[in-house]
């Protein structure tokens, strides 16, 4: 089951080396100066709770949450601006319909994401706008 895990994240992984050729791996400042990282709290629970909710309706029936989550995953991601990740979901699902989901939910599905990993939430949601997300730097939570 690991290695089907494994094999499986590749397809959420494998658009990440494009994207750190198109990103700093540096932290993004934000207008006011400050920086975001998910390990601050970057999400609501109430926001990851409907993520999960959707992900157990729109996506559970092909994916395990072991694909989104873990070493191999946190690796992938960590250093990235949230932004490349929510483009990657946003554009490859719903498999049958990429792109259906209202902007939103899509955060609401990286908020589940970061939860599932381990990344603290905060008191505000994750806002599914671009300029938002790029503000945003995946780090893997501290051991």
């Amino acid at each position: 089951m690991l290695a089907a895990g494994l094999i499986a994240a590749a397809g959420w992984t494998s658009l990440a080396p494009h994207a750190r050729s198109s990103a700093p791996r540096s932290r993004v400042v934000q207008e006011d100066g400050s920086k975001r990282s998910t390990r601050e709290g970057v999400y609501t629970l109430a926001q990851a709770e409907r993520g999960e909710k959707l992900f157990a309706a729109r996506c559970a029936t092909c994916h395990q949450t072991a694909q989104l989550s873990g070493p191999v995953f946190l690796r992938t991601w960590n250093g990235q601006p949230a932004e490349a990740l929510y483009d990657l979901v946003r554009t490859t699902m719903p498999q049958e319909n990429p792109g259906s989901l209202k902007p939103q939910q899509y955060a609401d599905l990286l908020a589940y994401i970061f939860r599932i990993n381990g990344l603290p939430p905060g008191d505000e949601e994750l806002k599914g706008a671009p300029r938002a997300l790029r503000q945003v730097i995946i780090e893997a939570p501290k051991p």
